[in-house]
């Protein structure tokens, strides 16, 4: 039986990026997940879009609320509804490189590892269409030490086992996933191990 992956995506008002978004988690090498899409009463064109791109496609799940809630509640709703061992997020307007979940698979092959996370690009597109941006390298181990001088672990970054780590749930308070990271990593004392591989692109 292959090892599942639940990928959550939170949306709201995205239509200028989700679709590629949602290609970048089509186009991963590993294909057992299952991305839960929690759509935030959404006034944009997005909830279309979506629609279109998981016609085809049963690994893609649609959770529509009926009020907005803030995007810590839609994560948490997604997190609740996940199938997965492992948990991983993706924004609607950030991209992973194909080899993203392969290589957070591929690291914890010898040994289960609570938490993994990579070094990511983050960039912007500018008004003249050029896009610009730079390589942010994490630690290669985060852990009780370190998580305190500051969050490096942008949602994107994170793959998450939750046979180790048991379920997660976001505070609604901002940044909520600091606000995590410091109970798992300082109060729980887990930690998370860098896969060296750059497969986050963070707009």
């Amino acid at each position: 039986m292959k090892i599942i992956v639940s990928i959550i995506m939170p949306n709201y008002n995205s239509e200028a990026t989700i679709l590629s978004s949602l290609i970048s988690i089509r186009n991963q090498t590993y294909k057992y997940f299952e991305c839960l899409i929690v759509d935030d009463n959404s006034s944009d064109d997005s909830l279309k879009l979506i629609k279109e791109f998981i016609s085809n496609d049963q690994r893609f799940k649609l959770i529509c609320s009926e009020n907005n809630k803030g995007v810590s509640i839609s994560r948490n709703l997604g997190i609740s509804l996940a199938k997965g061992r492992y948990l991983t997020f993706l924004d609607s307007d950030d991209i992973w490189e194909p080899s993203f979940l392969e290589n957070n698979l591929n690291i914890r092959r010898k040994k289960d590892i609570p938490i993994s996370h990579s070094p990511y690009i983050r960039f912007k597109i500018t008004k003249s269409l050029s896009v610009k941006g730079f390589l942010v390298k994490p630690p290669i181990i985060i852990n009780k030490v370190n998580i305190i001088k500051k969050n490096f672990l942008p949602l994107l970054t994170v793959f998450i086992d939750t046979k180790i780590v048991g379920k997660i749930k976001f505070n609604k308070i901002r940044p909520e996933d600091y606000d995590l990271w410091l109970n798992l990593i300082k109060y729980d004392q887990f930690y998370s191990i860098s896969t060296k591989k750059i497969a986050c692109l963070y707009r």
